[in-house]
């Protein structure tokens, strides 16, 4: 298994998600703004991570043309 990846992300950000459950429902008044913004950073964070990838493949079919 030298070659497998481990899933490091999902174990280590459970208790983050945990207590971010239990703001937002111990506190009824602002889970309304609490979701928005988690959400908010949410795609933030996905944007960043994916600011890379070539959804279409357009570079990759121009640089062989």
């Amino acid at each position: 298994m030298r070659g497998a990846i481990r899933p490091r992300g999902t174990s280590q950000s459970a208790p983050a998600r945990c207590t971010i459950a239990r703001l937002s429902l111990s506190r009824e008044a602002y889970s309304l703004p609490i979701g928005a913004i988690l959400l908010f950073a949410a795609l933030a964070c996905i944007m960043y991570l994916t600011r890379n990838l070539d959804w279409s493949g357009l570079r990759s079919a121009t640089a062989t043309d």
